[in-house]
């Protein structure tokens, strides 16, 4: 689920570790069931790295900007199917 391209594959590390800092914030509003003013507040700053990942997709490409599923989209789809049940 990794390319072959080191530069594709730490680009795909980067990601996922920028996108793992804003998990505490998303599970916090998560466990309050949205009832935390506080908690969505702080979630909303992560809003703009969430909506940069998401970018590539709206452009027919995958989270990484492949045309293929790599193992950034596997981490990160869940938590977006969250957000978006809710």
């Amino acid at each position: 689920m990794l390319p072959n391209n080191a530069v594709v594959t730490a680009k795909i590390r980067t990601q996922m570790s920028s996108f793992n800092k804003t998990l505490p914030s998303f599970l916090a509003i998560h466990h309050s069931f949205g009832k935390d003013d506080s908690k969505i507040e702080n979630f909303r700053t992560s809003l703009q790295m969430w909506n940069q990942l998401a970018s590539a997709v709206n452009q027919g490409k995958w989270i990484a900007d492949t045309d293929e599923p790599t193992m950034v989209d596997i981490h990160i789809a869940p938590f977006f199917e969250m957000l978006f049940a809710w």
